[in-house]
């Protein structure tokens, strides 16, 4: 009888482990999956953000080689027009007086 009662307690323990493992297995799966949703979703965010930094950064090449050339022309107009003064005489400062 002691065998019995002790073959059962065995039986109960190893269908109580085969359960938690089971319950276990299924959690740990479910867990993966949720973080492979996680990760894709993350990832198509990162994405979609990069692709618009990515527009960004193009607009702000383009504003700056515009804008240098629009400042290249401003300087160089003015050095054209600063050469093409001609200094009068009244208006430029003796040294040795």
């Amino acid at each position: 009888m002691a065998q019995r009662v002790h073959d059962e307690y065995v039986a109960e323990g190893q269908a109580k482990s085969n359960q938690i493992l089971a319950e276990a297995e299924s959690r740990a799966q479910q867990i993966i999956s949720q973080a492979e949703v996680r990760q894709r979703e993350e990832l198509d965010r990162l994405n979609t953000e990069r692709s618009g930094l990515e527009q960004k950064i193009g607009e702000l090449r383009e504003f700056e080689n515009s804008y240098r050339s629009q400042l290249r022309g401003y300087f160089e107009g003015q050095l054209r027009q600063l050469n093409s003064e001609q200094p009068q005489a009244d208006s430029v400062p003796s040294l040795g007086q």
